[in-house]
């Protein structure tokens, strides 16, 4: 029997990375029955509860080095694992995964990973040294290969592909259980619906006034709901914003919810305005129209590979530039270019299953 260990941000509860390993999970599971997979995740209890698989608490490297020696390849991915804008410490622990691996002789497969940014010289020399002994290698985007390529990787084993999350397809998600969730929240349907994912970054108090002041624009004409990403991290300035509006048309995802009712709530909106990069990638998975607000490159480049022009630098978030998208937005719904580009990216993920199931057989 085939086995995979995968590697990533489980068990955070951030609904980006979770959908990432449902996606990872629910391919593995279908082209290959009965493989075996563990999970290295924060929250290993969760995570199998949720998921249905083995899975083992991430820093414990007794555990972890079990589980690789019981596997046949360790996937590493997707997100963004190999950067240090975060931490050096967060860089060291994922190529470390790695290198303990291939030092145990198994296969090594990077999942439509984001690259970058890492900006200490340390980081480069070991991710260099690492990423090099690696079986394959996809990614989410062109820079993140150029990039890699300027490091000194080689071409041959380096292929872009997409977010793995752009592959869910939109009939496979069950929009009733959604809707009732909403339901319960008081949304009664009767307006166009608008969800908004936002965090915290450099100025947290223009974030919350301007995203107010857009939904205060909307007079009552749209219902809105504020979804966090990141539980709890996302959850004080989506309240902030909640609590500014003074609407009774705003409402709140106050729980923590997997990627499965996610995906599900998702289907019922009829815009998006996203800073989170998966609330984005989500949405353009089931052909919702989005509006961003980048705090970081990721987020440009993703908006220009899904053929989006819709899109501010959070830096210059401004509630009535964000009301006049929205207009147009929910007028038009999914240009034809959008539409085409996101197909283009659900062929490109694809192909990443295609190139695991290569390497795992």
């Amino acid at each position: 029997m085939k086995g995979a260990v995968i590697s990533g941000y489980y068990g955070f509860n951030n609904l980006g990375d979770e959908a990432v390993l449902y996606f990872i999970l629910e391919n593995l599971k279908r082209e290959i029955p009965g493989v075996k997979i563990t999970v290295l995740s924060n929250s290993p209890e969760n995570t199998s509860k949720t998921y249905g698989v083995n899975s083992v608490k991430r820093d414990n490297f007794k555990d972890v080095i079990a589980a690789i020696k019981e596997a046949d390849v360790l996937i590493s991915g997707g997100g963004s694992l190999i950067q240090d804008a975060t931490s050096f410490l967060s860089l060291l622990y994922y190529l470390s995964v790695i290198y303990i691996a291939k030092k145990l002789g198994k296969k090594v497969f990077i999942f439509a990973q984001g690259y970058g940014p890492v900006k200490r010289n340390i980081s480069k020399k070991l991710a260099k040294y690492i990423l090099n002994k690696v079986d394959y290698i996809t990614l989410r985007d062109e820079d993140s290969k150029r990039d890699l390529l300027n490091l000194g990787l080689s071409p041959s084993k380096i292929t872009v592909t997409a977010d793995p999350v752009i592959g869910i397809e939109p009939e496979a998600i069950d929009e009733d259980a959604g809707k009732n969730i909403l339901l319960k929240k008081g949304v009664d349907f009767k307006k166009p619906l608008i969800g908004i994912s936002i965090r915290s970054h450099d100025d947290n108090e223009k974030i919350i006034e301007e995203v107010s002041r857009f939904v205060e624009i909307f007079q009552g004409g749209a219902d809105f709901l504020l979804i966090p990403y990141h539980f709890p991290a996302d959850l004080d300035i989506s309240k902030k914003v909640m609590q500014k509006t003074y609407n009774n048309n705003v409402y709140l995802i106050e729980e923590n919810i997997d990627p499965i009712s996610a995906f599900s709530i998702l289907k019922n909106l009829n815009l998006i305005v996203g800073m989170r990069l998966h609330s984005l990638i989500m949405a353009c998975a089931l052909f919702i129209p989005t509006i961003g607000i980048s705090y970081d490159p990721k987020v440009d480049r993703f908006m220009k590979m899904a053929g989006n022009t819709f899109f501010m630098d959070a830096k210059e978030i401004s509630g009535e530039k964000i009301y006049e998208m929205a207009i147009i937005r929910l007028k038009e719904g999914i240009t034809k270019e959008e539409r085409e580009s996101i197909l283009n990216l659900k062929k490109r993920a694809g192909e990443t299953v295609k190139k695991l199931i290569e390497i795992l057989i």
